[in-house]
């Protein structure tokens, strides 16, 4: 991550990530081999049982989806709802 970028558990098992000054698609390209890495991580559990993490992922940009964190995360999430 560089300087200007965050990532926060919002809760109910949902991340944000924040990456300033990208329009949507550089965003995607940027942030792509990030969720590809995580994706093919194995996760080991206390009981021994192994597991490959899966998750869904959309973005929302400043201010064109939104002006507020919530309304960004709103966009985003509705994003994910639609059926592709």
């Amino acid at each position: 991550m560089r300087d200007r970028e965050a990532i926060g558990y919002w809760g109910n098992g949902e991340f944000v990530v924040g990456v300033p000054e990208f329009a949507q698609a550089e965003a995607q390209e940027y942030l792509e081999p990030l969720f590809q890495a995580l994706r093919r991580q194995i996760v080991t559990l206390p009981t021994g049982e192994r597991m490959q993490p899966a998750f869904d992922w959309a973005i929302a940009t400043y201010p064109t989806d939104g002006h507020t964190l919530q309304a960004l995360y709103q966009s985003a999430a509705a994003r994910l709802s639609k059926p592709t």
